[in-house]
């Protein structure tokens, strides 16, 4: 077996350039890697890592509840299949697996207006790449 297939540990990314499956506790692949580079390809244009974590003072969520949050705040719910097979996701979701308890929609407008500007680079091709 190589590494792909045997993990030899659950902690593989700072939570901030974490993925979902990992915190989740869901089988995970070299798609993480994916997505850790995408969080710094936004901290290195933008200056702001996407879904850093912020716990509350007042011990009302978790830095893993907060990352997780701003993932679905800024990038919609997460597929229900990648729920269902997480170890952890109990902690995070409802019964349903469709939402986080109340505590958790607070939103972060720092990071959604750096995503929104993001998301309007790459749709007019202006700032990424584009061919002058």
């Amino acid at each position: 077996l190589s590494w792909r297939e045997k993990h030899l540990s659950d902690v593989i990314q700072p939570l901030a350039l974490g993925a979902p499956e990992v915190t989740l506790g869901a089988p995970w692949d070299t798609g993480v890697d994916i997505w850790s580079l995408g969080c710094l390809v936004i901290e290195f244009v933008y200056g702001y890592a996407p879904f850093r974590e912020d716990p509350s003072e007042e011990d009302t969520w978790t830095a893993e509840d907060d990352h997780l949050a701003k993932i679905v705040e800024i990038i919609g719910p997460i597929p229900s299949s990648l729920l269902k097979q997480g170890r952890r996701t109990a902690e995070f979701f409802d019964e349903q697996d469709t939402s986080f308890p109340p505590y958790l929609s607070h939103c972060h407008l720092a990071v959604l207006l750096t995503c929104l500007k993001l998301s309007r680079g790459v749709s007019s091709n202006s700032q990424l790449g584009a061919d002058d």
